[in-house]
């Protein structure tokens, strides 16, 4: 799992004046920007490291040419005795989508270096997006999900260490389900011709949807949502491997009688696999609520030329 450190301040009993060296040094950390804005320096790379007075999470967003980190969710056992690993990624870019055939520079060791993981990936977080199926023997194994991307390789193991084990099937909590996506049929179209797509999706009805005014709100499995008028039930749909651009009309959308439709317009040929994730509004961390509740499905579609 990706583990990031931190620096902790530990037996502090209250607050307290800071040191003379705390204070040297936040005045070193303001000198040192003064000077680097003088000289036409990008300020972002002198926050990128964090400093006492604007820490890491507080650094300006990076809008694109970062890389992306592979992340190890946790895993679930399957009935037939097989184990499922599931993966997701941070894409530390706020605005590009960020592109990584299978290769040299994403793959999977041992063993096969295509498990299914994608190859498009949508800006920020993405919790949950596959799962790789092991046998019921893997035993002790791990098995490196490796992204090598604009000088930095990152790698995060996947395990059946009982301390990884999670539960995305149900809310111990408030017993809410996932919703279900009815199975989708590949489908073929031409480039530049909308091509229509149904989600038939059912839910259990939780979590129930408040009386408030509609707000942004981060949904479980990706970025906020864009459409603040998107509730409880919705489906959004990204592409996940594929040559060219995709273009979705609407991307979100609320689910109406257990139905949400949308266009996706291709602008090269090739064979792509879209997918579409179902999410009731759950949100996003929160007791009992990280891996649950929202359910991902794949489409092929083939693309051809004009």
């Amino acid at each position: 799992m990706l583990r990031l450190k931190a620096r902790v301040c530990q037996g502090v009993a209250g607050p307290r004046e800071p040191s003379v060296k705390q204070t040297v040094r936040v005045a070193s950390v303001v000198l040192a920007g003064l000077v680097l804005a003088a000289a036409g320096a990008p300020a972002a790379k002198a926050q990128e490291r964090g400093t006492l007075d604007r820490p890491l999470f507080m650094a300006e967003r990076f809008q694109s040419g970062r890389s992306v980190h592979p992340v190890f969710e946790g895993w679930t056992p399957n009935p037939d005795g097989t184990f499922s690993l599931y993966f997701g990624y941070m894409n530390r870019n706020w605005a590009e989508h960020v592109e990584a055939p299978v290769g040299p520079r994403n793959f999977f060791s041992p063993g096969p270096r295509d498990r299914g993981q994608p190859t498009h990936f949508v800006p920020r977080r993405a919790k949950n997006a596959f799962r790789v199926i092991v046998p019921a023997d893997f035993g002790t194994q791990t098995l490196v999900w490796t992204l090598a991307l604009r000088g930095e390789t990152n790698q995060v193991p996947g395990s059946l260490r009982p301390e990884y084990q999670v539960e995305v099937a149900r809310n111990r909590d408030s017993g809410n389900t996932p919703p279900a996506i009815a199975p989708l049929a590949d489908r073929t179209v031409t480039v530049g011709t909308p091509l229509h797509l149904a989600a038939e999706v059912n839910d259990d009805g939780l979590p129930r949807i408040r009386e408030r005014r509609p707000r942004r709100v981060r949904r479980g499995p990706g970025p906020p949502l864009k459409a603040a008028a998107l509730r409880g039930l919705a489906v959004y749909w990204r592409k996940y491997r594929g040559p060219g651009g995709v273009a979705f009309a609407p991307p979100a959308m609320n689910v109406a009688g257990g139905r949400a439709t949308t266009t996706a317009t291709f602008d090269a040929p090739g064979d792509y696999i879209l997918q579409v994730v179902a999410d009731d509004g759950s949100g996003d961390g929160g007791a009992g609520t990280y891996h649950c509740c929202w359910t991902t499905a794949e489409l092929a579609v083939t693309v051809h030329a004009r």
